[in-house]
């Protein structure tokens, strides 16, 4: 599977300067690069801080279908 979430975090400088971006601590943005998921009480600012990054395609539904690669799949 596409490691989406880890390529998200990946496209800031560091992770430090995505830590700053939306007030989290840096182990704890090591921790989404790692699991490739981002808690959802930190999703929204992550998708507010792309934005302002100019990462357009970061939206609060694009996140959903990174988290849920399947929900798209044989839905009925």
């Amino acid at each position: 599977a596409e490691k989406l979430i880890t390529s998200l975090i990946n496209e800031w400088p560091t992770r430090r300067a995505l830590a700053q971006d939306v007030g989290a601590k840096e182990a704890a943005v090591h921790k989404w690069a790692a699991s490739n998921r981002i808690p959802t009480d930190w999703q929204d600012k992550v998708v507010q801080a792309a934005r302002r990054r100019g990462l357009r395609h970061v939206t609060p539904a694009w996140m959903l279908r990174a988290h849920n690669p399947d929900s798209q799949r044989g839905a009925a």
